[in-house]
């Protein structure tokens, strides 16, 4: 063999190693994943065949300011 076949098969060789020790690393590193939670607000979480009038109203009940998020309006203007 000469000078460049042997360079190239060394080239490959070391190569081809690389590639398999981080296919490897990466399955070793990834982790599962967890199942995300998520917090829900309490008109959401109680949601069923509810008319509008009772979501409006525990929506004015939340302190999270969710009724002005809903209907992008304050209470004094939704009352008007």
């Amino acid at each position: 063999m000469d000078v460049e076949a042997l360079a190239a098969t060394a080239i490959y060789l070391f190569s081809t190693y690389n590639y398999f020790l981080n296919v490897y690393k990466k399955k070793v590193i990834k982790r599962k994943w967890r199942r995300r939670r998520w917090w829900m607000l309490t008109i959401h979480r109680n949601r069923t065949k509810q008319t509008m009038d009772n979501q409006l109203a525990e929506m004015l009940a939340e302190p999270s300011g969710e009724f002005d998020n809903f209907v992008r309006m304050s209470n004094s203007d939704f009352e008007f």
